[in-house]
């Protein structure tokens, strides 16, 4: 049986269809292995609803396009994987290779569909009654329930995503969903292009459709497949120079001996049921008519080169400077830590082939700098809140030039690291049993509706994900439509404020300083 096993799995490395992790993916692997992150989500509203059947055709289509989401991963000493993975027999020494992923052998309509999954029967049923309840409503208290499930890393018969049917006037038709990921080759711009593409593909029906539920099906549909995408760790080089070394230790030193920590519980796994993985949630919401105004007055007021995430990073510290109850005012507290990711796709050369290769996956990086608290005790003067926007706004610009995009998550990758430490043993020594830290700002983008697609037009989308056992006690997570606007889930770990009215009131601050600056 072993033997068979093998001899398919050669077989298909041959066709593509199975390769050994990249580093980066090995990394996001490494965050469910270790049980350090739960999931991130994506709710999407279409503009009409569709059957299970319309579902299944177009979740095919996409599929059999991108065959990356139509992989698991093959943990080592499966089915004892969990155990081993945290013993000392995995942790005590360097591992020479990551997993390994490969194509599924079949997946059907309810491989993906939550709905009648039986293991998330109670977490799904909580979930409807919640959305019935909010009116048909996505909303931080559906959020909050959503943020704890956990899509199986390795399932042999499953991907690491799933989509819940949320209800709408029909139980048989729908048009709101929840897409959720364990982050496993997938991140939020993959989210935001899954649904695009369901959008176009609902839109353009055959007359007559399958209604096998079947999505993919290796044996038969192998030959019709493109090969998996090189790991994008091959395509950009995400390992720093020795000349960054410097830079990244120096930060980092800064940064432990005089940036901001939370006053909450230290970081704990995702699977201890304790406040050390545990958030306060809210949902801020801008009209489009809000967005635009927004968007009129950082270019009158920037240079035309400023985007909205280095405004929202100015308008979040600046708010957290006035509220007077996140930073202790300690003469050891002087800088707070930053974190922005990036779809580092936008790396990649200007050819359309090489780009569309790398619509689905976990394909980001991030910057990770310190920022002076004084810099923030600006008041009410706008002038000093724009040169805030500005600076910031050229940091993001030097960071992509030289790098700093890719460096951070690059450390791990790193020959020295890599042949002589276990990276999984390294990030968890980094993260559990510490306070936390600074913010994590995630902006997806601005998602604009093609107007060429008249029905199943995508009305909205939410993106969120909770802090996990990463080191930060904030996390924003934006998406904007031009149809409804900019939603942005914004979550506060316990005991970094009082109580969660503070959170709410925090929330509701920064709300009016992007109204009012």
């Amino acid at each position: 049986m072993e033997f068979e096993q093998a001899s398919f799995l050669q077989e298909m490395q041959e066709h593509g269809h199975a390769r050994e992790l990249g580093h980066l993916e090995n990394y996001f692997t490494l965050c469910q292995r270790q049980d350090l992150y739960s999931n991130f989500s994506m709710y999407c509203e279409l503009s009409n609803s569709c059957t299970v059947d319309e579902l299944a055709y177009a979740l095919r289509t996409i599929c059999l396009q991108n065959p990356i989401l139509v992989h698991t991963v093959i943990p080592r000493n499966w089915p004892d994987h969990a155990s081993f993975y945290a013993s000392e027999e995995f942790l005590s020494k360097p591992v020479a290779s990551h997993e390994y992923m490969r194509l599924l052998d079949s997946v059907r309509v309810s491989d993906l569909l939550m709905n009648d999954q039986e293991e998330y029967q109670e977490v799904v049923t909580k979930i409807l009654e919640l959305f019935t309840r909010s009116g048909g409503k996505y909303t931080s208290e559906i959020f909050d329930v959503v943020s704890r499930i956990r899509v199986p890393y390795g399932d042999p018969s499953k991907p690491n995503w799933r989509i819940l049917c949320l209800p709408g006037k029909d139980k048989n038709t729908w048009s709101k969903f929840l897409y959720i990921s364990n982050h496993c080759s997938s991140d939020g711009t993959s989210a935001v292009n899954l649904f695009k593409d369901l959008s176009a593909r609902l839109s353009k029906m055959p007359e007559v459709l399958d209604r096998s539920g079947v999505i993919f099906d290796y044996s038969a549909d192998f030959h019709r497949l493109g090969k998996l995408p090189a790991p994008i760790d091959e395509r950009l080089d995400y390992k720093p120079p020795l000349t960054y070394l410097p830079r990244f230790f120096a930060n980092s030193f800064v940064r432990n001996r005089l940036g901001y920590y939370s006053k909450g519980p230290v970081v704990s796994r995702i699977t201890n049921p304790d406040e050390g993985n545990s958030v306060y949630s809210h949902f801020v919401h801008f009209t489009p008519g809000e967005v635009q105004a927004i968007k009129n007055k950082i270019q009158r007021q920037t240079s035309s080169h400023c985007t909205m995430t280095p405004f929202l990073q100015a308008c979040w510290l600046v708010a957290m400077y006035k509220f007077g109850k996140v930073f202790s005012g300690s003469m050891r507290e002087w800088f707070i830590d930053v974190v922005i990711p990036m779809h580092t796709s936008q790396l990649l050369p200007a050819d359309e082939e090489i780009r569309s290769m790398y619509r689905y996956g976990s394909n980001i990086g991030g910057t990770h700098y310190n920022y002076l608290i004084s810099s923030l005790n600006i008041g009410n003067d706008k002038q000093a809140f724009w040169s805030l926007v500005e600076y910031y706004n050229n940091v993001f610009c030097g960071a992509k030039a030289k790098g700093d995009y890719l460096y951070p998550l690059g450390m791990l990758m790193l020959d020295a690291v890599c042949q002589k430490s276990n990276v999984d043993k390294l990030a968890v020594e980094d993260l559990v049993g510490f306070p936390r830290q600074g913010v994590v700002l995630s902006n997806v983008g601005y998602v604009k509706q093609d107007h060429s697609i008249q029905d199943f037009r995508v009305q909205d989308l939410v993106f969120s994900q909770t802090l996990g056992s990463l080191r930060h006690s904030f996390t924003l997570s934006a998406c904007t439509t031009d149809t409804s606007g900019m939603t942005l889930v914004m979550c506060g770990a316990y005991g970094a404020l009082p109580t969660k009215k503070d959170w709410i009131n925090l929330c509701e601050l920064f709300k009016s300083e992007v109204l009012t600056i």
